[in-house]
């Protein structure tokens, strides 16, 4: 399947069934597993190891457990965000059912980064930034999905979401590029 083996402090796989409480959901596990503070998803802890084809490697920042492998993937490509409930899910893990029901509500999750000079998205810097309603800003999203971009003043479509590494508060993803 596809993922990294989660590997204990003395490099041995871990099993789906020991990361699993009594209902078969993921837990916390002091060293091993940790809830990730943006998504609520259960993460490898800092510092542990996975198993990659031939090698152990340090688990990167902005990955998690697949709830059905125990795996860990990249949350970037496999986290969504149910923009009606606010609730952040793996994709793979939805039944075809919440699939359809959800589609309209389903908006990708973009792990946030800093820049060298310490400002993230949504940029304090943007010469637009001012001008960004509150409505505009993050959950619940506004009902045209859109927002304002904060470099040049337009108005976009939402096409993500992400964490702000100052607040914490979970904020749109848009923009447009200049010719």
């Amino acid at each position: 399947g596809s993922g990294a083996v989660l590997l204990d402090g003395a490099r041995n796989p871990v099993k789906l069934q020991a990361m699993v409480d009594g209902v078969g959901q993921l837990m916390e596990i002091s060293g091993l597993l940790a809830k990730d503070k943006a998504t609520s998803l259960i993460a490898p802890s800092r510092g542990t190891e996975m198993r990659v084809p031939g090698h152990a490697h340090a688990v990167p920042e902005n990955c998690c457990v697949h709830p059905v492998t125990g795996h860990v993937i990249p949350m970037e490509g496999n986290v969504v965000i149910d923009a009606a409930t606010g609730r952040f899910h793996i994709g793979s893990c939805l039944s075809p059912q919440d699939l359809a029901q959800a589609a309209v509500d389903l908006i990708p999750y973009v792990c946030n980064r800093s820049t060298s000079t310490g400002d993230c998205y949504p940029s304090a810097s943007a010469p637009y930034a001012h001008l960004v309603a509150e409505e505009d800003k993050g959950l619940p999203l506004n009902d045209a999905r859109d927002m304002i971009d904060p470099f040049t003043g337009l108005r976009v479509p939402v096409l993500g979401v992400t964490c702000d590494r100052r607040t914490g508060a979970v904020v749109a993803v848009g923009g447009s590029m200049v010719d």
